[in-house]
């Protein structure tokens, strides 16, 4: 008899833990869903200015939501968080690219700064989930200081770990020279 409610126990607990994770997926789907529903407005004046094609739009949605699940599961590594910033990168240079091409400038509800913004994101996302990655901190530092985003580099110095304060003191040093 003990047997019976100890087996019993033991798939009513498997059968919690089944629930437990639909309910883990479906928060992430619907977290996933909330920030590309966020997207939709920039991804609209894209296609109204001729940045990008419908289907270029659907191809991008397609990647981002992929990336999006990559680091919402529970075992994301630091590789997918890289491929997704190199990703957002080289989809900045395209809009870039071609906003030049029809002489858009920017500013014009374009995206430009939307870009810059979404991959500020994933790397705070990023640093976030691997706190102690003194690489990570400063591929963030050097993206920040390329776009010349003064108020997220002065975050980014607060922020950082108080291991990284040698860091820091360095990569002023070397704001300063480049200014």
């Amino acid at each position: 008899v003990k047997n019976f409610f100890v087996s019993e126990a033991g798939n009513y607990s498997s059968l919690l833990q089944g629930t437990s994770r639909a309910r883990d997926e479906a928060k992430m789907a619907d977290a996933v869903q909330a920030l590309m529903e966020e997207m939709v407005p920039e991804l609209q004046q894209f296609e109204e200015h001729g940045i990008l094609s419908k289907a270029e739009v659907r191809a991008l949605v397609k990647k981002r939501t992929d990336f999006e699940y990559r680091l919402r599961r529970r075992a994301a590594e630091r590789r997918d968080f890289e491929r997704y910033i190199e990703y957002e990168i080289t989809l900045e240079r395209l809009l870039k690219t071609r906003r030049d091409r029809l002489g858009i400038k920017k500013g014009n509800g374009t995206g430009k700064f939307s870009c810059v913004k979404h991959i500020h994101f994933i790397f705070d996302r990023a640093v976030k989930k691997f706190r102690g990655d003194v690489d990570l901190w400063l591929e963030w530092i050097a993206y920040a200081k390329s776009e010349m985003s003064s108020k997220v580099l002065s975050k980014i110095f607060a922020r950082a770990p108080r291991g990284l304060c040698a860091l820091r003191f360095v990569a002023r040093l070397e704001a300063c020279v480049y200014v």
